[in-house]
């Protein structure tokens, strides 16, 4: 069918524009898009810590490039590093204070993003679509 070929084209065009608008506007923050949606996990985590595996997970991303992420998000102030005590194999970050600022200026610009993305269609529109990827990714 003609019409998967300009489904997966949009979508990749989609992703391309968020991923390249998003780290536009996170870049005054010192982000990128993945590292806001970091901030963001620990952020809504009840003690703000998460292991580096659930960051992998949850990123969709190999374990050194989760690691390498971690490292950058370290090394501007952003989380910090420790291993669980009562299992010193496992390695744990918790967002700082500055994360914290940091998560809520990067969730304004992202809710900023979405907002010139769905520009264009009706609120009901919008809804069938969210409806519609919900059902593609479940």
């Amino acid at each position: 069918m003609a019409y998967d070929i300009l489904f997966l084209r949009y979508f990749r065009q989609i992703s391309e524009m968020i991923e390249k608008n998003g780290d536009a506007k996170l870049k005054d923050l010192g982000l990128t898009l993945t590292q806001g949606h970091i901030l963001g996990y620990l952020r809504h985590k009840e003690d703000f810590t998460a292991s580096y595996k659930e960051i992998e997970s949850v990123s969709k991303v190999a374990q050194s490039s989760a690691a390498s992420m971690i490292a950058r998000l370290e090394a501007r102030g952003f989380v910090k590093t420790f291993t669980d005590p009562s299992d010193k194999r496992v390695k744990l970050l918790s967002i700082t204070e500055l994360g914290k600022v940091s998560s809520d200026a990067s969730h304004a610009h992202m809710e900023d993003l979405q907002k010139e993305l769905f520009a264009k269609l009706t609120e009901e529109e919008v809804q069938a679509l969210m409806e519609s990827l919900r059902k593609i990714t479940d």
